[in-house]
């Protein structure tokens, strides 16, 4: 889709909030790939991500590693990167985890997918 839509992972801690437009990877306890505007986001920052944006059909992946802290993000079986072929989008978020991290999306009403667990 070309509109918004941020996948991610999030804690309890997380409260989206959709009347003020704050969603997964918006705040401290929640990460998020924004693969329209390729865009890792957490905690009010961002980042670049990625060269292709998501289309209609892709299948994306969330990776999540909490032996090493480590999130990562594919398309289509695909491991995306940065400019400079580094494929962890996120590292050293132990700190934040508390009771655990649940799988987290963030869309605009028009937008409809299917998740699998």
């Amino acid at each position: 889709s070309d509109t918004l839509m941020q996948i991610g992972w999030c804690t309890d801690a997380f409260q989206p909030d959709a009347t003020r437009s704050r969603g997964v990877g918006e705040d401290e306890y929640s990460w998020a790939y924004d693969g329209c505007r390729l865009l890792l986001r957490w905690n009010k920052q961002q980042k670049a991500w990625s060269k292709k944006p998501w289309k209609e059909g892709d299948i994306v992946g969330c990776l999540l590693n909490m032996d090493e802290f480590e999130m990562q993000f594919s398309v289509n079986g695909k491991l995306l990167k940065d400019v400079d072929g580094n494929s962890v989008a996120f590292s050293d978020f132990g700190n934040f985890v508390g009771d655990g991290l649940y799988p987290a999306l963030s869309m605009d009403p028009e937008n409809s997918c299917i998740l699998n667990f």
